[in-house]
């Protein structure tokens, strides 16, 4: 565009030098900044496996649990050849949140125990998850009554050998059973959930009445 352009031989010489140069660094460079592409990636997978999974107890989280009682209620409601039918059960550790206030590793460490009771002492049928401020949740399948029951007693015997400092750590315990009669009232997961909390509730209250009828 300037026209000609006067150059001395060292100068066209270096300008000859520059231009493999650069053309290799400007490679270089672009492979760098497309290998750094794996950090996304790596971001994307770490994001789901923590949507999935709790970090502390190893179980999976509310979320996976919503998606399994979804299909359970459907074969529940929808299945002509056999009656199916469902059990969650919530267990929640009393004042697990003045612990973690306070001892934040001691509460780390008491998820995991109680995690690990779950574990050794449910069937491998039955689906266990964490689903957050101390409340695990475990969905039962097709499981007599006899056998839920005594899955219970080995579950809370476990339970009660736990030991946080000197203390024993308390469990409140919520349960619906989902048959073809009901499945249609608990579309969705959290609704269970927020049954079971009420029953919960219940319990507590209707305990402390009769701490209160004893020491009256």
């Amino acid at each position: 565009m300037m026209g000609y352009v006067v150059m001395t031989i060292p100068i066209k010489i270096g300008l000859l030098l520059a231009f493999p140069v650069c053309a290799s660094l400007s490679t270089l460079s672009r492979s760098i900044l497309s290998g750094w592409g794996w950090i996304d990636r790596n971001r994307s997978e770490i994001n789901s496996y923590v949507e999935h999974y709790d970090q502390i107890t190893k179980l999976q989280t509310k979320y996976n649990a919503q998606k399994i009682y979804e299909k359970a209620q459907r074969f529940v409601m929808e299945d002509q050849c056999d009656s199916q039918w469902l059990i969650t059960t919530a267990i929640h550790w009393s004042h697990n949140r003045q612990i973690r206030q306070f001892h934040k590793r001691a509460y780390n460490e008491m998820l995991r125990e109680i995690a690990k009771v779950l574990k050794d002492d449910r069937l491998p049928s039955e689906a266990l998850y964490y689903i957050g401020h101390g409340t695990f949740l475990i969905i039962s399948f097709n499981l007599t009554k006899q056998t839920y029951d005594h899955r219970n007693a080995l579950t809370r015997q476990s339970l009660q050998k736990l030991k946080i400092g000197q203390a024993t750590p308390q469990f409140k315990w919520g349960t619906k059973y989902i048959n073809k009669d009901n499945a249609a009232k608990f579309p969705e997961l959290k609704e269970i959930i927020r049954h079971i909390n009420r029953d919960m509730e219940t319990d507590l209250i209707v305990e402390y009445m009769k701490g209160d009828n004893t020491n009256g």
